[in-house]
């Protein structure tokens, strides 16, 4: 803050009972409405009224046109603040702000909370700051220090948490903008994802070296649930809460619910799969629980990578589902909307054309292909019978389009 210094020459001529407050010492600007300015320091004053009290505060600068931009911004400021929030701080912020949390899924709140203690416990002002004297430049400094070794998807989290806080402040009118949407180092560039899908073969060797771990007490129900993954195209969370009701072998289909957005859809029982829901069916004591025992079989495909020598990162249990779609794409020939509706997508396949760009451009291409080879087959059919009536050859395509 831009202040008069005591050595100034005005207080060294003047005696402590005559000596002027600051607010005696403001000069109006006639021609800008609450713009006023310290004749001795020259620097600019916001005067303000609210509720019937008059406000003066420093605009911390000399320059007329700056203080001016300046005065606008905060006259916006003072219709949202609430005037009994002005000194709530960071802490008082931050505990409201985790009452929220209570809805959230654990695994989220745990994160959330982990974000905040991070910010607790290193911010260098202290908690009992102001939050409407919390700057973006200071945030700035706070983010590259204690932020900077995280990796870019933990990082973005981290701070949009953060923001969301002070967001939640803005709402309250605590403050008038949240200070992180000014922050330069507010994103980091997130790494591209590598996914890496296994092919049939690869799949089949899979569950086979899971089914001969003899000591491994859970072998048979680990290749079971990835069988099923890897045959019905579906993700992990779907499987683990899947129920014997949902099973219809009457109409050959598998009712599911998408964890993700709660839409039910089906997917049929192929010829692949039937066997292993008879067998599991078969083996089952109870037709109304669940059809696995367990939820997750994800040590169980990583070891199963390693002891095989597959190449790093070990395949996931999405890339199961991945495949499968991969499959429906290319070699049956499915097409994206249907494979939507397979997995519970409401877009009529643009997610699934978006992330399987390739597959769907390599089936497309051989589309394609067949369409031309018809379209050769019944030209060359048609000149066959063009010879046969004597149709002369100038009437006839000087061209075949070849593949």
């Amino acid at each position: 803050m831009l202040v008069t210094p005591d050595c100034h020459p005005y207080f060294n001529s003047m005696s402590n009972t005559t000596r002027k407050s600051t607010r005696q010492l403001l000069k109006t600007i006639k021609t800008f409405t609450g713009l006023r300015v310290h004749s001795i320091s020259g620097v600019y004053y916001a005067s303000l009224k609210r509720n019937g009290k008059r406000i003066e505060r420093s605009l911390q600068t000399r320059d007329r046109k700056f203080a001016e931009r300046k005065l606008r911004e905060m006259r916006g400021d003072f219709e949202t603040l609430d005037p009994s929030s002005g000194q709530t701080t960071i802490q008082q912020v931050l505990e409201k702000f985790k009452a929220t949390l209570l809805t959230k899924a654990p695994k989220t709140k745990a994160t959330i909370l982990g974000a905040l203690k991070r910010f607790e416990t290193s911010w260098p002002n202290g908690l009992f700051q102001r939050a409407r004297d919390v700057k973006s430049s200071d945030l700035d400094v706070w983010i590259s220090s204690n932020l900077g070794d995280l990796k870019p998807r933990s990082f973005n989290r981290y701070v949009d948490i953060l923001s969301a806080a002070f967001k939640f402040a803005v709402m309250d009118g605590v403050i008038a903008r949240n200070p992180f949407e000014s922050v330069a180092n507010r994103r980091k560039k997130l790494d591209s994802i590598v996914r890496r899908r296994p092919t049939n073969d690869q799949f089949e060797k899979i569950l086979f070296d899971i089914r001969s771990q003899r000591f491994n007490s859970h072998a048979k129900e680990s290749a079971d649930f990835l069988e099923f993954l890897g045959r019905a195209g579906v993700g992990q969370a779907e499987a683990a809460s899947l129920n014997w009701p949902q099973v219809d072998l009457e109409k050959n289909e598998i009712l599911f619910k998408r964890v993700k957005t709660g839409k039910t859809y089906s997917v049929p029982i192929f010829d692949d799969l039937l066997p292993l829901i008879n067998r599991l069916r078969s083996e089952a004591t109870d037709l109304n629980g669940r059809v696995f025992k367990i939820s997750d079989a994800k040590k169980a495909l990583n070891h199963a990578c390693l002891r095989m020598g597959f190449p790093k990162p070990p395949f996931t249990q999405r890339s199961l589902r991945s495949m499968r779609i991969i499959q429906w794409l290319t070699d049956f020939k499915v097409s994206p909307k249907l494979v939507a509706k397979w997995q519970g997508h409401n877009d009529g396949g643009v997610l699934i054309m978006n992330t399987y760009s390739e597959a769907v451009a390599n089936s497309d291409k051989d589309a394609e292909l067949a369409t031309i080879k018809n379209i050769n087959l019944q030209i060359t059919s048609s000149l066959h019978k063009a010879d046969k009536i004597g149709v002369k050859d100038k009437l006839l395509p000087k061209k075949v389009i070849k593949l």
